[in-house]
């Protein structure tokens, strides 16, 4: 094994309770954190994290009001969250590390590089939303049950029970921000190499999608992985962590 030490701890994260996995690599040459999307937590990261760890130090969040956290009083916004990102690295002490963010966790990453591009290397982002020509909460849904067809019933098992554990009072409380935050407007801001990567048929990111965000980016690799939907990385966790790993070494090569 290439991984030994894994651990499970609670945080506080702006004063609101958030929770963390961590896996320490024997021989790490680089730190990753994962950030997930809507609805959903760390669960289906773990098969992805442990893939990653053979090679880098990873931490997985889960943001208040996802998992097992309790739900904060009032909304969170994209900003909140990317701040609560700030706040986790600066605790953890890690030295600029690459984030990697799938779906809503592209836009909190995003967000972090914009506002603080030195706190990263680069970034990676699978499946990012919210496509600007389906911007609405309706048309996200119908993308969402389609891409179901193209998921491995384990992946389809880890969105579906999140979602229930998140609630629908919450995922809607969360959902106008998401909405509203113009991803390819702000992907311009962020300095940092990025990798956009996605499952060759995932229907809530389709390529023309990634292609503008690329076109967008000052700095951006496009990958796609094949037989896949939204959750490739949950689907094929191998193959997913090959590319995120080389992608992450040539970043700490530089």
């Amino acid at each position: 094994m290439a991984h030994t030490n894994a651990s499970s701890h609670p945080i506080m994260l702006q004063k609101k309770q958030a929770a963390y996995y961590v896996i320490k690599s024997q021989y790490p040459d680089t730190q990753l954190v994962l950030v997930h999307g809507i609805g959903v937590s760390m669960r289906y990261f773990m098969a992805f994290a442990h893939e990653l760890a053979k090679t880098s130090d990873v931490y997985v969040l889960d943001l208040p009001g996802f998992g097992a956290t309790p739900r904060p009083q009032s909304a969170e916004t994209i900003e909140s969250y990317a701040g609560m990102v700030k706040e986790f690295i600066q605790q953890q002490k890690l030295q600029r590390p690459v984030l990697i963010g799938h779906s809503m966790g592209c836009q909190i990453v995003i967000e972090v590089l914009r506002t603080d591009p030195g706190c990263a290397d680069a970034s990676i982002l699978i499946g990012p939303v919210v496509n600007s020509k389906e911007r609405t909460g309706l048309r996200q849904a119908l993308r969402l049950l389609q891409d179901t067809w193209f998921e491995r019933p384990r992946t389809n098992w880890f969105v579906l029970s999140d979602y229930i554990r998140c609630g629908v009072r919450w995922y809607l409380k969360v959902l106008p921000s998401m909405l509203a935050y113009e991803t390819e407007k702000h992907i311009r801001g962020v300095s940092t190499p990025l990798l956009l990567l996605r499952g060759e048929n995932d229907t809530v990111a389709p390529m023309q999608w990634l292609k503008l965000l690329q076109t967008e980016a000052s700095r951006a690799e496009l990958r796609e992985i094949e037989r896949s939907g939204h959750g490739v990385m949950c689907n094929h966790p191998v193959k997913t962590a090959i590319i995120c790993q080389r992608f992450s070494h040539d970043i700490a090569k530089h």
